[in-house]
């Protein structure tokens, strides 16, 4: 087997950078660099539980580091920071203007910068709607409202799409280094989750669609299947879903 440990540190890097990103994050540009260090950090993980590439050590480090991933933390902030910024964008765009556009750009800004506000406070509406993952409320309308589509607030529901599905990948992937952890330690996968706590994990991630643990069966002595209920938020037995898309 070759060097262990050397094949968990790109990882641990990547992760010490987001968890740095999502506690002090500078913008909405920084922020998503953090999501996309863990998206592209994910895949790389799960190779390496199923390749055995990983020492007892590696994986412990990993799994305390991924503790301290929380990428929901400061989504709010993110979004005011990006909205505060297009909105003074507007006036700015207005007053570097000669006096006589000015005079005519200015007024035109207030109006766009009302209109922007009365999105905003309808996708602050669907943000606090309790579902996991957010849907955007209707779009702007084609043709003249062109300009309107440029500074539309609506990046912010994606953002927080974006830190949910991140937060999903994370508990898995939390789970899935601890059974991994698990079997190498006891020789058989476990029975049930539980018996991951509090000796591999101080306590088991909750699955947000159904609210309680996520899915998880033994289907041979050292192989599992784990999922989570998904949206519909209903225990399936991990069958995947299918999405049939009709039409030309």
């Amino acid at each position: 087997q070759r060097d262990t440990n050397s094949s968990a540190k790109p990882l641990l890097a990547a992760f010490r950078i987001s968890e740095g990103i999502f506690q002090r994050p500078v913008g909405l540009f920084s922020f998503v660099g953090g999501c996309a260090a863990c998206s592209f950090s994910f895949p790389l993980l799960w190779q390496g539980v199923e390749g055995n590439h990983f020492s007892e050590s590696s994986t412990l480090a990993l799994l305390r580091q991924l503790e301290e991933l929380e990428p929901m933390k400061n989504v709010e902030s993110v979004i005011g920071q990006e909205t505060a910024w297009r909105f003074q964008f507007m006036e700015w765009t207005a007053l570097r203007e000669p006096w006589w556009k000015r005079i005519f750009m200015v007024p035109f800004a207030k109006v766009w910068q009302g209109v922007f506000l009365l999105n905003l406070a309808e996708i602050q509406k669907e943000l606090k709607k309790n579902s996991v993952f957010k849907k955007k409320p209707t779009e702007p309308q084609p043709f003249f409202w062109n300009l309107y589509n440029v500074l539309y607030p609506g990046n912010a529901i994606d953002v927080y799409n974006e830190a949910q599905s991140i937060k999903i990948l994370l508990h898995l992937a939390q789970l899935d280094l601890a059974l991994d952890f698990f079997i190498r330690k006891n020789g058989e996968a476990p029975n049930h989750l539980y018996a991951l706590v509090p000796t591999i994990l101080p306590v088991l991630p909750q699955d947000p669609f159904s609210k309680k643990n996520f899915g998880y069966r033994k289907t041979a002595a050292t192989s599992y299947l784990l999922y989570s209920c998904w949206i519909d938020g209903k225990d399936d037995g991990g069958i995947p879903v299918t999405h049939i898309v009709t039409g030309k």
